[in-house]
């Protein structure tokens, strides 16, 4: 009787353990990039991806702020895609592209 509750209590604690690793995964982003979207020379934005997604086939939905003088307004939301590699840091897990407006977009 008492081995299982003992059983009991630790299946409990590590389905409890569990959780905490996969929140804590979820906090720190583990196994994701941060790519970095460069229009004309500046960095306009950031946007955390999966490692297997393949960055240079996909167009990004992303949200522009205090960019007035390339947009005209402080707040744009816009659909760019990466044109080609600036930079690439293993360490940190960034990527830094070169991006354009997408087509049908204009500024």
């Amino acid at each position: 009787m008492l081995e299982e509750i003992l059983k009991a209590i630790k299946n409990t604690f590590n389905e409890v353990i569990k959780l905490a690793k996969k929140i804590i995964d979820a906090i720190t982003k583990k196994g994701k990039w941060k790519i970095k979207f460069y229009l004309n020379g500046q960095c306009v934005c950031s946007k955390w991806v999966a490692d297997t997604e393949a960055v240079f086939n996909s167009a990004y939905v992303v949200t522009i702020f205090g960019k007035k003088h390339l947009f005209g307004s402080n707040l744009v939301r816009t659909v760019i895609r990466p044109e080609k590699l600036l930079y690439k840091d293993i360490f940190k897990k960034e990527i830094h592209v070169g991006a354009y407006l997408f087509e049908g977009i204009e500024v």
